[in-house]
């Protein structure tokens, strides 16, 4: 089990970096870690929904995130994608998060520092990008969801 220390509460926080390395993923320790690829695992993007997922039906992580174009179109070309399992990098934060994506040199420093206190797993995972249902895919209304309609119209004069 890995814990931290909660700046908030300073109560120690289970982060479940154990439980994504017991599903396949590898913790990053060290200078050179080494990246895997596990077999069982999947990205899955719905809609702006990421799951990572693993075959026996495991959600290991699940988060609402704007994929790019440019993303979604490397992962249809690929196929897989760098996962990092983590804690500490406050990407809801918007400024930490631009900060971190505009400075490869920012990220990697973040990424050494979690991986020298062994708070960080990764993997090169499957990507699987599920289309979203546009109205013409969605099955019909059922009767019961059917506007009522009266059987029977009623003409008025207009008042003048």
């Amino acid at each position: 089990m890995v814990g931290a220390t909660s700046p908030d509460t300073g109560k120690s926080l289970e982060l479940q970096v154990h439980r994504a390395c017991d599903k396949g993923l590898c913790r990053l320790i060290g200078p050179q870690p080494t990246l895997i690829s596990p077999q069982h695992l999947t990205l899955v993007l719905t809609g702006q929904q990421l799951t990572l997922e693993h075959d026996d039906g495991t959600v290991i992580a699940r988060l609402t995130a704007q994929t790019s174009s440019q993303w979604r179109q490397a992962a249809r070309t690929r196929h897989n994608a760098v996962v990092y399992f983590g804690y500490g990098f406050e990407l809801h934060h918007c400024p930490t998060h631009r900060r971190l994506m505009a400075s490869p040199a920012e990220l990697g420093r973040y990424i050494d520092s979690a991986s020298d206190n062994g708070l960080l797993a990764a993997g090169l995972v499957s990507v699987h990008l599920q289309p979203t249902p546009s109205v013409q895919d969605r099955p019909p209304a059922t009767a019961s969801q059917q506007p009522r309609r009266s059987t029977r119209t009623q003409w008025r004069k207009p008042h003048r």
